[in-house]
């Protein structure tokens, strides 16, 4: 019987998400790009050194 496999796409939204609530908590200014800029899954705004981005990779 073939295991089902969780979406790969909805699994990587499910990270976004959850990384963003997580550095909201923390006091960031946070977005999630929703693929509209390429390379860039989530922007945040850290007041002295300026705008940030994060991709899967790091």
């Amino acid at each position: 019987m073939d295991k089902i496999r969780p979406d790969q796409q909805l699994t990587g939204m499910a990270g976004e998400f959850l990384t963003v609530g997580k550095l909201f908590k923390r006091g960031y200014q946070v977005s999630v790009t929703f693929g509209n800029a390429k390379g860039i899954d989530v922007l945040f705004l850290i007041s002295k050194a300026g705008l940030k981005s994060l991709s899967a990779g790091e």
